[in-house]
């Protein structure tokens, strides 16, 4: 990144001088400090850039959960008793595993109520 700070200084001076015929020392040294002054905060506009747009997305993000309604619920007339069926011989966490549960037969766990499996 140094070196093309250092090629556009070498570029825009010489340019510079041309445009402006009537540049003496004192208006070439202050130019040289201003673009010395300028070089780290235009460093880090483009990562600013990166950075304001991810919040402008992720305030978007949350504005859209904020603004969605909310879910409607499920009348009463036409709820089940059951919210969770259950019906397994074997069940394990990978294809060819252990089995972590045997022979559940018609486990049913009723709306409102809280399970605790350990």
């Amino acid at each position: 990144m140094q070196e093309l700070f250092s090629l556009v200084r070498s570029a825009l001076l010489p340019s510079l001088s041309l445009i402006l015929t009537a540049l003496d020392q004192e208006s070439f040294f202050t130019t040289l400090a201003l673009l010395d002054k300028l070089r780290l905060p235009l460093m880090t506009l483009p990562s600013l850039v990166g950075l304001l747009t991810s919040a402008h997305v992720a305030f978007g993000r949350i504005s859209n959960m904020f603004e969605a309604g909310v879910h409607k619920d499920v009348d009463s007339d036409e709820q089940s008793e059951t919210a969770v069926a259950l019906s397994a011989q074997k069940v394990s966490f990978s294809p060819n595993g252990k089995a972590v549960l045997n022979g559940i037969e018609d486990l049913k766990i009723p709306v409102g109520s809280v399970v605790y499996v350990t």
